[in-house]
Parts: structure tokens; C-alpha cells; sequence
């Protein structure tokens, strides 16, 4: 089979994953989750892993912080749920690495790689090459190297990458913030090398999108859903497993704010409403994040998801795109 992968990213709250499902079920797929949150153990309620009747199969994979796997949803395989624990920083390269591995494992077994979830960098990691802009912050360090002078930082990034430094105008060398973000830059570089590699796949890109109001609205039923099915429960668990909620991992939005709530730093109203802003912050910030940093090809779609034609006119264009013949 050919090398072609369906990708479906976009906003929170669109219905991806259900878009995902249903596409697998018509074009004999598999999903390979593409969210940075989802990966990990114990955070399912506030990270939307809206799936039922889970069974969780094990693959067996080197790196003891890992466990690789699938769960079935409705007779569907969904790939990179419970990758790791959540004190566990998980990279873009190691999901790259991971997420290769299963999208050949699923085309050497005649099915289609789906690829699905709104985290930017983990679906532009298996389509295009990164460049430096796309590169995440990492606070930590940054705020380690901001305590530095100029000519530490200028030593630094010399130690880190020579050519970069000498590549640098009079004004960036003598820039505390260029220098932190060149260093930045070269230290994730040599830890994510594999994600400099060129992506080898075919792929068709569909993004999903609402109008701001029926996101807004979207974003509010699905933060009530989250507490009726047990998110004050779920952010005790973790408590209770002494996880850092000043991590990556619990910095998805939702666990902060419950969290303030149970420890009675504001009541249950104003977190719900911190959560619903944050929520809808991040939408925003995906919408962005999808229109600048995705590359301008053919291969990219985009599709409002209240649009009541919108699958009628997927089915279509995957159908063109696999070479199956519309029925």
C-alpha cells in the first residue's frame, strides 16, 4: 500500500475525534491520537478522551517510560492514548518516533493511518519540516539562562552552536532574549534530532473550525459534561499520586483550575469560568497556530464542522485521495 496517511487537526471541541471514527470506519482505518495531552496516563476526563467500552491492548517498546498500545472504540483501533505518566516531559521527537512506527505497522497491515487531534507541532512533525519558529519554549531553561550576563549567554550559545552565534548581527549577539531563544533553539535541536528528518508520506489534511460563538458554547457543554463524568475525582487522583501540577502535563487546561477549587482558593463558579476562558483562549490560539505554521500546500483542507454538508464533501475528497471509487 501506498504511504498515505489522513490527517484531521483543527480547533478543541470540533468533533475530531468522532470524525476520525467515522472516517475509519468507512475507509478501513486506524487513528493515531495527535494530542500532546492525551498521552497521558490518568488524564482522561479533562483531556477529552471521549471514547467508551475502552480495551487497552499493550506493544511492547524499548523505553521503559513507555507503554505503546491501542484501545478499540467501536470496533475502531486508537493508537498513542496512556503513552507515558504524567511527570514524564514527553517530546515532539519521541512522538514522531512513536507515531512512525505505528502509522507502519497500520499500512503494512493494508489499513489507513488516521492521524487526529488538535496538537499543531505533533501533526506538522509527520508532514513538513520543522523550522526554528515552530520550535516550543521551554520555560524552565529559560528561566535558568535569564539569571546569566550577556557574556555567559554569548559563551553559552558558542558551546551550544558555534556557527549560530558567529551567524548573529552586532545587535542579536548582545540580546539577552535572542540569545536565550538561540540557545533554546540548539538544545532542543540536538535532544529532538530524528524531527529534522524529511517526512515521507502522502497525505490529505482535514481541518476543522466553528464560528467563535458556537465554539464558545461548544467549549461551555463539554466543561459541564467534564464534571458530571468526574474531573474533581479524576484531579484527586492525581493529587493523590503526588504529580507536580506546575508540569507540562497538568498545565491542560482544567486541572489547574479544579484544582484551585478543591483547595478552596476560589470557588467552584469562577473556576468553571477560568476554565471556559482558557479553554476558549486555546482554541484561539490552535486557529492561529494552524493558518501560520501549517505549510501552504494543496494537500490542506478546512471545513466548518456545524457545516451540515461537511462530511458529504470529506467522503468525496478522500475517496479522490485513497483512489476509491464514490458510491
Amino acid at each position: 500500500m501506498d504511504n498515505k496517511i489522513i490527517i484531521i487537526g483543527g480547533q478543541t471541541a470540533t468533533g475530531k475525534t468522532d470524525l476520525a471514527i467515522k472516517i475509519a470506519k468507512e475507509f478501513n482505518g486506524e487513528i493515531i491520537s495527535a494530542d500532546s495531552r492525551q498521552v497521558y496516563i490518568g488524564m482522561d476526563i479533562g483531556t477529552g478522551k471521549d471514547v467508551k467500552n475502552l480495551e487497552f491492548t499493550m506493544y511492547n517498546v524499548q523505553n521503559k517510560n513507555f507503554q505503546i498500545g491501542y484501545y478499540t472504540a467501536d470496533g475502531i483501533k486508537i493508537w498513542l492514548y496512556d503513552v507515558v505518566k504524567p511527570n514524564y516531559q514527553f517530546s515532539v521527537g519521541e512522538y514522531q518516533d512513536l507515531a512512525n512506527r505505528v502509522i507502519g505497522d497500520i499500512i503494512s497491515r493494508d489499513k489507513i493511518p488516521i492521524v487526529a487531534g488538535g496538537t499543531g507541532l505533533y501533526l506538522r512533525s509527520l508532514i513538513d519540516s520543522l523550522s526554528d519558529i515552530t520550535i516550543p519554549p521551554d520555560e524552565k531553561l529559560r528561566k535558568s539562562l535569564s539569571q546569566l550576563k550577556v557574556s555567559k549567554l554569548q559563551k553559552q550559545l558558542q558551546g551550544t552552536d558555534r556557527h549560530k552565534f558567529f551567524r548573529l548581527n552586532n545587535s542579536d549577539r548582545n540580546n539577552p532574549r535572542r540569545l536565550i531563544r538561540a540557545i533554546e533553539i540548539s538544545l532542543w535541536k540536538k535532544t529532538n534530532s530524528k524531527i529534522i528528518k524529511k517526512p515521507v508520506y502522502d497525505y490529505c489534511a482535514i481541518i476543522l473550525v466553528n464560528k467563535e460563538k458556537t465554539l464558545e458554547e461548544k467549549i461551555s457543554q463539554r466543561i459541564q459534561k467534564r464534571l458530571r463524568e468526574g474531573m474533581e475525582k479524576e484531579v484527586r487522583f492525581l493529587q493523590k499520586k503526588g504529580y507536580d501540577f506546575n508540569s507540562p502535563a497538568l498545565s491542560a487546561t482544567g486541572y489547574q483550575e479544579i484544582k484551585d477549587y478543591l483547595e478552596r482558593k476560589i470557588d467552584k463558579d469562577e473556576a468553571i469560568d477560568r476554565w471556559l476562558k482558557q479553554e476558549f483562549g486555546y482554541a484561539k490560539k490552535q486557529l492561529v497556530w494552524f493558518k501560520k505554521f501549517l505549510p501552504s500546500t494543496k494537500k490542506i483542507f478546512w471545513f466548518d464542522s456545524q457545516d451540515h454538508h461537511s462530511y458529504t464533501k470529506i467522503r468525496n475528497l478522500l475517496c479522490h485521495f485513497l483512489k476509491k471509487p464514490l458510491s
